[in-house]
């Protein structure tokens, strides 16, 4: 498996390790039960305005959680500094799989069980992940 080429030398960093465990992601709505969406698993580098407070190989990864609860005050912490819309987002839960990348716990002071998924090239890991809770604010079409 080779490494997507927009990633910066030394990116994933050296001391991340093959990918495993549980984990969490904010997604999209979708109902409970539904998969996630692949566009859901784009890292910041590859999105349209890619400008973000990053740190370059950071921008290449993409964010997960190792606990539900940490994931849900993050996405308040977010919802605080970008607009209600984003408690419209849902948790969805997958089982990481080593043939994915490498992965890194990266905590920080909104949640100390973040950790950083750094895909291999072509893989799509979106349909092992289902959502597990409804948004915290329903639509207001």
């Amino acid at each position: 498996m080779t490494w997507p080429d927009y990633f910066p030398d030394g990116c994933p960093p050296q001391d991340a390790v093959a990918a495993s465990g549980t984990a969490y992601r904010l997604c999209l709505k979708r109902a409970v039960g539904g998969i996630a969406r692949a566009k859901e698993f784009r890292p910041h580098k590859l999105f349209p305005d890619p400008t973000t407070g990053k740190a370059e190989c950071h921008r290449c990864d993409v964010s997960l959680d190792d606990d539900l609860q940490n994931l849900l005050k993050l996405r308040q912490t977010v919802a605080d500094k970008v607009g209600r819309h984003y408690l419209k987002r849902v948790p969805a839960v997958g089982d990481l799989q080593p043939e994915w990348g490498a992965m890194k716990l990266t905590p920080s002071d909104d949640s100390p069980t973040h950790r950083s998924l750094w895909l291999y090239d072509g893989v799509n890991p979106h349909e092992s992940f289902t959502v597990v809770a409804e948004p915290e604010v329903p639509d207001e079409d």
